[in-house]
């Protein structure tokens, strides 16, 4: 009797596992099934609408050179925002405007809480320019996806011998 008892556990330990083996599978399938492809199906507009944008980080690269070209000074610095900037937010909408709100914590408390203007995209889809009571900001898109965005934009001076180059970066997060 200890004998035929010990075969059916055995048996419906081997039940069990061919079921757990089964389910596993079922499982692995329907994860494999249920799965959208939106990231390839989604364009940069879908993504830059699809909800609000804050600030997380800054990336700044500057560099003074002289009429000779010999590199004065140059320095390259990433830097969380502040607080007062993280809590802010920029809405894009799907008509071309956007909203932005400085959040519970400004910066400067003598500042707008909001602001709107239109933006749009160029060139494929790898610029953005935003016009806000009508000064233009050009922005160059290194990132988008449904949780990064990263704008940039490059500029040079020049004052009497001395060339200032500057790159800026702006980091947003869902």
């Amino acid at each position: 009797m200890c004998f035929h008892l010990l075969c059916n556990l055995l048996s419906l330990y081997e039940f069990l596992n061919l079921m757990k083996k089964i389910l596993i599978l079922c499982a692995g399938v329907a994860l494999f099934t249920a799965c959208k492809k939106d990231d390839e199906a989604k364009s940069r507009r879908d993504y830059l609408t699809a909800g609000k944008w804050y600030p997380v980080s800054t990336y700044t690269y500057t560099k003074i050179t002289d009429a000779n070209g010999q590199i004065i000074d140059q320095e390259d610095t990433t830097e969380a925002v502040e607080p007062c900037v993280a809590d802010g937010y920029i809405l894009f909408n799907g008509d071309g405007s956007f909203n932005s709100d400085e959040g519970p914590t400004k910066c400067d408390p003598s500042a707008s809480q909001t602001s709107n203007g239109r933006w749009v995209l160029l060139e494929n889809d790898t610029k953005l320019n935003v016009n806000v009571d009508n000064s233009l900001q050009a922005f160059r898109i290194n990132e988008l996806n449904g949780s990064s965005f990263v704008i940039a934009y490059d500029s040079t001076y020049t004052f009497l011998d001395y060339s200032y180059e500057m790159k800026y970066e702006i980091k947003l997060k869902r």
